[in-house]
């Protein structure tokens, strides 16, 4: 097992690493089938990309439902 002083400080290891933020705009990958997307579901925001992923999404991936289910 490693120990926390088993790597000297100036020795670059993954816990001490850290990427910079991107200077990029997040990708809008469909939730379905992970294409890119360029809709969006009204009534949960989640992303799709084709009306046959839209249509998958809302018979069984859709979080918000019209009713109260009891």
């Amino acid at each position: 097992a490693l120990l926390s002083g088993a790597i000297p400080p100036h020795v670059p290891s993954f816990l001490s690493s850290a990427a910079a933020p991107s200077n990029l705009p997040p990708l809008k990958l469909c939730d379905t089938c992970g294409n890119f997307s360029k809709y969006t579901c009204p009534k949960c925001g989640t992303l799709y990309c084709s009306l046959r992923c839209d249509y998958l999404h809302r018979e069984t991936r859709c979080l918000k439902f019209e009713g109260v289910l009891a």
